[in-house]
């Protein structure tokens, strides 16, 4: 199991890590929601806006504007991308 935890591979299972691995435990939860998602858009190393935008667009059907849901990708983006390497990578998503 603390290889399946040991998600960055340093042999050693951080606070963060053993969280993020327990609740990939719990199907309802939030992190395994997301997990489920990078797998679903064969995700590899990083997520880049498109395929963010194309993920929110899949979660909001039609309960929210194309312009609504492109100006969130790019917030998000912005967020979580504060090198400007026009990707978020696994563990930041």
């Amino acid at each position: 199991m603390a290889r399946t935890f040991d998600a960055d591979g340093n042999n050693v299972v951080d606070y963060r890590e053993m969280i993020w691995g327990l609740s990939l435990l719990d199907k309802t939860s939030v992190c395994h929601k997301f997990e489920k998602l990078w797998e679903d858009f064969r995700c590899e190393d990083r997520v880049e806006f498109w395929d963010l935008f194309t993920m929110l667009t899949s979660l909001a059907g039609r309960a929210l504007e194309k312009r609504d849901i492109f100006n969130m990708a790019k917030t998000l983006l912005e967020r979580l991308d504060p090198d400007k390497t026009e990707g978020i990578d696994y563990e930041a998503f």
